[in-house]
């Protein structure tokens, strides 16, 4: 007799699959070719890799959590990997060290907060 799972239990079995599948989308997004915009914060895709890398990692974290570290260094060479790529076929987007930067920054800040999630239900835990 198959054992019903919970909604937690479902969710943490589709993980993988939404992470893999939110990282083929972010992928062929930053590869597809746009027309060049004029105006506007001129750091505004900073922020973007840094919230997308940030959802990244922690997708990764969620379905992957026995091996963080690994995730974190998967999606860091992701993000070199992509920017290299535009380099080398796209014509319309313009490869950024700073751009990698955020991908960089958004990842490690969510090792830095899971980390500090963990040492706070430590702490909790032996009170």
């Amino acid at each position: 007799m198959l054992k019903k799972l919970s909604l937690k239990q479902r969710l943490l079995a589709i993980m993988p699959f939404i992470f893999w599948g939110f990282l083929a989308v972010v992928i062929y997004a930053m590869l597809i070719e746009l027309p060049p915009r004029r105006g506007g914060w001129p750091h505004w895709d900073k922020v973007q890799h840094l919230v997308i890398f940030m959802v990244l990692a922690g997708l990764a974290f969620i379905a992957y959590p026995k091996v963080k570290r690994w995730m974190a260094a998967l999606l860091i060479i992701c993000g070199a990997l992509v920017e290299w790529l535009q380099a080398a076929f796209t014509q319309t987007r313009m490869p950024s060290v700073g751009d990698w930067v955020a991908d960089v920054a958004g990842v490690l800040l969510v090792l830095i907060l899971y980390k500090w999630i963990a040492t706070q239900s430590n702490q909790k835990a032996c009170v």
